[in-house]
């Protein structure tokens, strides 16, 4: 269960830190929960990672590339509970992040970043056969988010 959460929190970190902030549109009537104001301005834009800090981008790759030797480990040593129900949302969240991480890898490379040589370890596709495996599951929704990883994947490394 610690996993799931610390690959859901690593995916909103990595994947939606280009949402814009909605404090601007929210109205506080209508009791202790927040309701839109649409009477306010629409919000042209949103804050994406061309706006984003070099601080902020520099955190994030880094988080990626930290994170990119334990996804590695988990898709090799993970095998072993791709078929176990009580694991499948482990499995899903594990499957969600990976194309986020590449993604992100991908990019500090474009944007010339200091990535120490994680890229190169994430492009020599040796755990690519330990990703293959996983779309052998039993578990259905396992199957899904692996294609749906797969796909991601093939267009980020076609690039």
């Amino acid at each position: 269960r610690s996993c799931t959460i610390f690959f859901f929190l690593l995916f909103k970190l990595l994947k939606e830190e280009d949402v814009a902030p909605s404090d601007g549109v929210k109205s506080s009537a209508g009791g202790f929960l927040r309701q839109p104001d649409f009477n306010a301005p629409p919000v042209i834009g949103s804050r994406n990672s061309l706006s984003a800090t070099p601080e902020l981008l520099k955190f994030l790759y880094s988080l990626a590339e930290v994170t990119w030797g334990a996804i590695r480990k988990c898709l090799a040593e993970g095998k072993a509970f791709i078929n176990q129900s009580l694991c499948q949302m482990t499995c899903v969240r594990l499957l969600e992040i990976l194309p986020v991480v590449l993604g992100k890898l991908r990019l500090s490379r474009e944007e010339s970043c200091d990535i120490r040589g994680t890229l190169k370890d994430a492009s020599d596709l040796k755990w690519l056969p330990d990703l293959i495996d996983w779309g052998r599951s039993q578990l259905k929704v396992v199957v899904a988010y692996w294609r749906r990883a797969l796909g991601a994947l093939l267009d980020i490394l076609q690039g």
